[in-house]
């Protein structure tokens, strides 16, 4: 019977350790992110071309293909990174519908908005 315990302890420490483990890597760099700027690009200024984009915070890397023809945002692809499809998507649209890096970010994924957001600014702005 005391070995029984000592397995279900030890099981309930090891379960304890690996959810407090989780919460530490989500949660960590979440306030930082959300108090990223995105700056506005002037699209006039912009030749028709492909641009790429990197932004690189954490876990929340990605690097954008941004597509502008006749001083308009046409296409957003992401290349490499964290894929949130419905979120990725929602911000791309936004972008497009807009002509604006500078959208409002999607409610309770504010942090994982701007990682798009500023991969696209960062396209945009050059070097």
């Amino acid at each position: 019977m005391k070995k029984v315990v000592k397995i279900i302890a030890g099981i309930g420490l090891l379960l304890v350790l690996i959810v407090g483990g989780a919460v530490f890597y989500f949660t960590r760099g979440l306030e930082e992110g959300r108090e990223v700027t995105i700056e506005e690009v002037e699209l006039a200024e912009l030749e028709d071309g492909t641009y790429t984009g990197r932004y690189e915070f954490r876990r929340w890397t990605n690097e954008v293909e941004v597509e502008i023809s006749d001083n308009e945002i046409t296409n957003i692809m992401l290349i490499e990174g964290f894929d949130q499809e419905d979120l990725r998507d929602e911000i791309y649209q936004r972008v497009i519908d807009q002509q604006s890096v500078t959208v409002d970010t999607v409610s309770g994924a504010t942090t994982s908005s701007k990682s798009y957001l500023k991969a696209i600014e960062q396209a945009l702005a050059g070097p």
